[in-house]
């Protein structure tokens, strides 16, 4: 976004700004969670394992802590040789997230669509939970 020069930008998700501050907030925060993956990757850590052993510094006041734990599952994968982008596993990765959280269910306050269906739905408090069946697959 910054090499563009836009004076103002919209985003998907909150106000609409004209100075880099947001921006600049944004490539903070990534270039900390790989760092924190950085580090996992060393010390031979989860995401999960990462996610409770960091200090979230400046961003603990951020909503939602517990994308860290999904952010971390994209920058360990990603530093493991996983081509950008590629597919991690994300029922694994949310039920990290919501280990992290304590168990109690991911919540998210954004407009969403859900692609197999194209469906839009506003929702200000979906849940996100993921249960585990017998043998390991998913319900």
């Amino acid at each position: 976004m910054a090499p563009l020069g836009a004076r103002t930008i919209v985003p998907g998700h909150g106000p609409v700004f004209g100075d880099s501050a947001p921006l600049d907030a944004t490539l903070d925060y990534l270039r900390f969670v790989l760092d924190v993956a950085a580090r996992a990757r060393d010390a031979g850590l989860s995401p999960l394992e990462a996610g409770r052993d960091t200090d979230l510094g400046p961003f603990a006041s951020w909503g939602d802590s517990e994308r860290l734990v999904g952010n971390l599952h994209r920058a360990c994968a990603e530093l493991g040789g996983a081509p950008r982008g590629a597919p991690i596993d994300i029922v694994a990765a949310l039920a990290d997230m919501v280990a992290y959280n304590g168990g109690a269910p991911l919540t998210c306050l954004a407009r969403y669509r859900l692609a197999k269906t194209g469906v839009a739905s506003e929702n200000r408090g979906c849940e996100v939970s993921v249960a585990r069946a017998p043998g390991g697959g998913t319900r």
